[in-house]
């Protein structure tokens, strides 16, 4: 049957594609409820003596999920790993 090794080809590119989406856009409406650039620039706009620390907590956090994505796509890809 063709389509299980179809599926354990493309599950790494596909999570490739998830991590450099939320790395390169700021559109990550489907992992957060707000969007956090836009949430991130109303805290700004209450609190604008504390920008540097706002921007570098967002920043952090941005780095915390796609490390999170990258460690998981790892254990994925070595679980599906196709033996060439």
């Amino acid at each position: 049957m063709i389509l299980p090794q179809a599926v354990r080809m493309v599950i790494p590119p596909i999570i490739n594609v998830l991590i450099a989406l939320t790395k390169n856009t700021s559109v990550a409406g489907g992992f957060f409820v707000v969007e956090l650039i836009g949430a991130s620039r109303a805290v700004i706009n209450e609190r604008g003596d504390e920008v540097i620390a706002i921007l570098l907590s967002v920043a952090a956090f941005y780095l915390l999920v796609t490390i999170t994505l990258g460690l998981i796509a790892g254990a994925v890809e070595k679980r599906v790993a196709v033996l060439r």
